[in-house]
């Protein structure tokens, strides 16, 4: 006699096969599952002595213990860093509702070797990985066979399930929004060591605006005192109103600030652009600064979304890109198309 499952239970009592799961996993009364609908799946239960599949029920209580995640990040502890205040605070939300069990630890960029070592993560059954550095993106290529279940946020990696922002495209968005009419110069700064995201926000947006021939330059310097000697040369040079796209938002606000103490008119002498929405300043400046929101909440939900599907075996590699939202805020003149909509 062949063994009987569920499918069996299913056909004999007249109800799904998801009604007869939920009943025998004791999940009946939050789906609305009637006691007489129960009795009667139990009852045929019993006149066909099923048996439930030994295998099957070490998975299912595997599933409801809480998943051990290891968190790393080389910002964990940055002061500065508003996008790990976002991300936290999406993780916490998660950390309760979906019985995650999160370890955070950080780590130096460039080192991530180090971090993922197996006898560091061999006790988590997932990872959740973010970080910029192109050296860890190597090895993290390199390594992909080794570390499947684990899932890589805000960053791209050939092998792994990954969710990142569509940085180029919306900051290319971002600048066609902007009054091109008004604006016939731009400068977009990308420091030094900024990250890979940033780079190509500055790709994006001065390729928009090169496009549109509006004459500009990605300027390889950072830091609001820097950008602000930078910009008045600029004004030295030609009086004309100038552009400037700065992707970090706290260094956009900082410029934006010493801008107005010396008395430059926002946005008719110098329009400010920048990427990111910082959860705490955007409440406090004044104008609002023209961004794109990359939504952070969004982004790590799908993630961890994807760490749950790794956990059960669900998910193939796959990139998802969460658009950004583009804020038409006050630091710019707008396209006349945007301001007829405003």
């Amino acid at each position: 006699m062949s063994k009987i499952t569920i499918n069996d239970i299913a056909r004999k009592t007249g109800v799904s096969k998801a009604t007869v799961s939920y009943v025998l996993n004791g999940r009946s009364s939050g789906f609305n599952i009637s006691p007489a609908t129960v009795d009667k799946v139990l009852k045929t239960c019993q006149e066909l002595f099923y048996r439930p599949d030994e295998a099957a029920v070490l998975l299912s209580n595997r599933r409801k213990q809480p998943l051990k995640l290891l968190f790393l990040s080389p910002w964990l502890y940055s002061q500065f860093s508003d996008f790990m205040e976002q991300v936290n605070v999406t993780l916490h939300k998660r950390m309760e509702k979906d019985s995650l069990q999160v370890t955070f630890k950080p780590y130096v960029n460039g080192e991530l070797n180090k971090a993922l070592r197996p006898s560091a993560v061999k006790r988590y059954e997932a990872v959740l990985l973010v970080g910029t550095d192109k050296e860890d993106e190597v090895w993290l290529e390199k390594n992909a066979d080794q570390l499947p279940h684990t899932v890589l946020l805000n960053r791209e990696a050939k092998g792994f399930c990954c969710v990142r922002g569509n940085d180029e495209e919306a900051s290319a968005e971002l600048a066609g929004k902007i009054g091109r009419a008004h604006y016939s110069r731009y400068l977009a700064f990308s420091g030094s060591g900024s990250t890979y995201c940033e780079q190509r926000r500055c790709r994006g947006f001065s390729a928009r605006l090169d496009q549109a021939g509006a004459a500009g330059e990605i300027c390889r310097i950072s830091g609001a005192a820097e950008i602000m000697q930078k910009i008045r040369k600029a004004f030295e040079k030609d009086a004309s109103p100038l552009l400037v796209f700065i992707p970090q938002y706290a260094a956009a606000a900082m410029v934006q600030k010493l801008a107005q103490q010396e008395n430059i008119r926002i946005p008719e002498q110098l329009g400010i652009a920048s990427y990111d929405r910082h959860s705490l300043l955007s409440s406090f400046i004044t104008p609002s600064l023209t961004t794109a929101d990359p939504c952070l909440e969004k982004m790590t939900n799908e993630a961890l979304d994807m760490v749950l599907a790794v956990r059960q075996g669900t998910v193939v590699q796959e990139v998802r890109i969460i658009s950004a939202q583009i804020i038409n805020g006050e630091s710019t003149v707008h396209s006349t198309a945007e301001r007829n909509m405003l």
